[in-house]
């Protein structure tokens, strides 16, 4: 698949057969943890839909090999008048990986291109993933 049409939610969905109306069930805990969870959960889905190549086979992170790369988003939580909630898409980053993770090793990608298609459509769900909203 190529990842540069994948640019919704449902697109993702459809890489691996997945339903997107089937989202976990979180209306049991507080509010602030909700958009949290389901971000996480869609971000999760995305990630390997993006990672997925033409022949439907999912990249995965070699942990164990540090000359792999593994590029993540980076953002900075800084306020501006036109973003009065601080969040904004700083760089594609590689990790070292030894033993100090930064982000969610989950959340990583084989290119940094990707980092930055992830982020041009997605940003709003690592707003929600990251900050927590009440």
């Amino acid at each position: 698949m190529n990842y540069e049409k994948i640019t919704t939610w449902k697109e993702a969905c459809k890489i691996h057969g997945n339903d997107p109306t089937a989202l976990p069930i979180v209306n049991h805990l507080p509010v602030k943890f909700q958009n949290w969870l389901i971000s996480s959960f869609k971000l999760g889905i995305i990630t390997e839909a993006i990672n997925t190549d033409e022949n439907g086979k999912i990249w995965i992170p070699d942990y164990s090999n540090t000359n792999q790369r593994k590029y993540f988003p980076w953002f900075e939580v800084k306020s501006t008048k036109d973003k009065p909630s601080g969040f904004g898409f700083s760089r594609s980053d590689f990790g070292d990986w030894r033993t100090l993770t930064h982000i969610g090793s989950r959340l990583c990608f084989d290119t940094s291109d990707k980092v930055y298609h992830i982020e041009k459509h997605f940003e709003q769900l690592f707003i929600d993933f990251h900050l927590i909203q009440e």
